[in-house]
């Protein structure tokens, strides 16, 4: 019976310090890129680590890297992840004209502008009220 639960307990052990190691490898690819990322998923197994980084992420309140804030989440999934990025192209022209926008969980885009704040939850809403309103600031790049 003891030996069964310490079977269990050191293969649990060795996956934490496999993840770990995949984890320590995926970051060294993000901080080998040339160009900047902005976000990167990085996904845990449902098991020690995941807990203990939560907890310590949840304790130290803000986290960086650099002069990057690190945010971390339970889960992400694909299409959620994939709806946030489909706003990069525009969060990029919206930073080359110094406009000033946050992305709001889950996937929306707000964007801070001189009539006010504007809130988006597709990339086409955002685009098409951008078109209408501030033509200049997609005229300088086609949509993407």
């Amino acid at each position: 019976m003891l030996d069964g639960r310490l079977c269990e307990i050191r293969d649990s052990v060795d996956k934490v310090h496999n993840d770990l190691q995949e984890t320590r490898q995926k970051l060294c690819d993000l901080e080998s890129r040339q160009d900047g990322l902005e976000e990167a998923i990085v996904n845990l197994r449902e098991d020690i680590a995941d807990v203990k980084i939560l907890d310590a992420a949840r304790e130290k309140k803000e986290l960086a890297y650099g002069n990057s804030k690190i945010m971390i989440f339970r889960d992400m999934s694909t299409t959620l992840y994939k709806k946030k990025q489909a706003f990069a192209p525009l969060r990029r022209r919206l930073r080359d004209h110094s406009i000033s926008y946050s992305m709001q969980y889950p996937a929306t885009l707000r964007v801070d502008l001189p009539e006010g704040a504007r809130s988006f939850s597709s990339k086409d809403a955002a685009e098409a009220n951008l078109k209408t309103h501030h033509p200049t600031l997609l005229s300088s790049a086609s949509s993407e």
